[in-house]
This record gives C-alpha cells, structure tokens and sequence, in this order.
C-alpha cells in the first residue's frame, strides 16, 4: 500500500491519492512502547538505549529487547514498537536477526495491531544500503503493521538522519502524551 508523509512527519495510506495528507487516525496505542533493536557493531545498540531512556524519562511504559530475544509469540503482543535495524555488508541483517529472519520473515505473519517506526542503519558503500531495514519494513507493512512515519535511514553516523529519528521520536510522544490525557 502506497503512503506519503505528512506535515508532522507521519504518513498515511491514499493521501497521494486526494492531494490531501493527513495524520493517522490511530497513531499509537497507549500500550508499552518496545524498543527492538538488531545490532552487529553496537550503533543501533546504543541507539535503542537512548531511545528508550527517552521514553522512560518521559513516564511511558517501555521495553528494550534485542532481536535474538523476540520470536513471534512476542512480536504478535506488541502493539507499538520502535525498531532499529543494522544492516551488514551488502543488505544481510546481523547475526543477532539472522534467526528470526530465517523462521519468520519469509512470509507475512498476522500483526494487524502493530504501530512502529523503524531506524534502518547503514553504509552507503554497499549496493543494498539498509537491506534489512528496508526487508524488516517490507516484512512488517505486510504483516499488517502501520508505520506511524517514513522508515529512516542512516548512512555510518549520519547526525541529520538521527535529528529526523529524534523529531519522529519526539512527535510521537507529543502524540502519546495528547492521546493519554484526552482518555484521563
């Protein structure tokens, strides 16, 4: 299914369609936010960890969870995640996904429930830059799974792609934080 972004940085199915962008109509559960993160050299590590610092600050439910430690019956709980997804050489997931992608990521799988963003890390040396993140959200859009924004992708240490994931980070907390206080 095609999406375009939005001003928030959120994007939606059809808008490309109307002309017309809006955010989505189901932008996150008030469900624990995971934060799943599948690391080789430990960037996407450190990443995920600031990440979910972030949202512990901010009073939000959450858990860290490295992707040799989720299996399906975990996946199909969640109902919002962030995932941060090296790639390896020319577009091969780290060992740590290699399991997971083996048993589960040849097929589409039932996670209509899940609202998630993605990290794709990188190198733009290789022919498949962010290969597995870009499978991972390939994988998950057809499992059902809404992405709450575009996938970004990051090159080595690229700051202005990790200044866009801590906006869409940021923007969804704004978003959790409005959504919690309407159902108070």
């Amino acid at each position: 299914m095609a999406r375009s972004t939005t001003m928030d940085g959120f994007f939606t199915p059809h808008a490309e369609a109307t002309g017309h962008q809006s955010p989505p109509s189901e932008p996150m559960t008030l469900d624990p936010i995971w934060v799943i993160y599948a690391s080789e050299t430990g960037v996407a590590e450190h990443l995920a960890q600031d990440a979910f610092r972030a949202l512990q600050r901010e009073g939000f439910a959450s858990r860290l969870l490295a992707f040799d430690e989720l299996d399906l019956d975990k996946l199909q709980t969640v109902g919002n995640a962030l995932f941060l997804a090296s790639t390896c050489h020319d577009g091969d997931p780290p060992d740590m996904a290699k399991e997971f992608c083996r048993e589960h990521m040849d097929q589409p799988v039932q996670l209509p429930q899940l609202r998630y963003g993605l990290l794709a890390l990188g190198d733009s040396y290789y022919d498949e830059f962010c290969g597995f993140g870009r499978q991972l959200h390939r994988w998950l859009q057809a499992s059902g799974g809404l992405a709450l924004f575009e996938p970004v992708e990051m090159d080595d240490e690229d700051e202005v792609a990790a200044r866009r994931w801590r906006d869409s980070i940021d923007t969804l907390v704004r978003l959790r934080q409005r959504a919690g206080s309407t159902t108070a």
